[in-house]
């Protein structure tokens, strides 16, 4: 399992899933966006996989910041993307992004508040074949 962090997030690549999990009030502007993908691609080899985020303690995420991720450089390497989200605040959050930033349908995204039931539905766009 290949494990690292930033400022801004813990992220893990384990089972062909990268997994995002913020830090808790992380406000996600343009330099927190740069970074994130730098460090998804980075923690996951490089490779196309589908990646959880657990968006459930951003505090605040700017518009500059929605942009990145919805540019080549934001869904590069990607797979799908299962959006966490558990208090009324970061749920609206997530609806907000799904359907404004990914309303081109580049990647695959759905909204959980169940991790586990976010991973299942991930693992049908795993690429490469996980040993178990």
């Amino acid at each position: 399992m290949n494990r690292t962090e930033t400022d801004y997030a813990i992220m893990t690549f384990d089972d062909g899933i990268v997994t995002c999990t913020y830090k808790d009030k992380v406000v996600l502007d343009l330099d927190a966006a740069k970074a994130i993908i730098k460090q998804r691609k980075e923690t996951s080899d490089y490779k196309a996989v589908p990646a959880l985020v657990d968006a459930r303690h951003v505090k605040q995420i700017t518009k500059e910041s929605r942009d990145y991720f919805n540019r080549v450089e934001g869904s590069e390497l990607l797979t799908a993307v299962a959006l966490v989200a558990s208090s009324v605040l970061t749920r609206h959050l997530g609806n907000f992004f799904i359907k404004i930033t990914y309303r081109k349908g580049k990647v695959p995204i759905q909204l959980f508040s169940d991790i586990d039931k976010a991973i299942e539905w991930l693992k049908k766009y795993r690429l490469e074949e996980v040993e178990s």
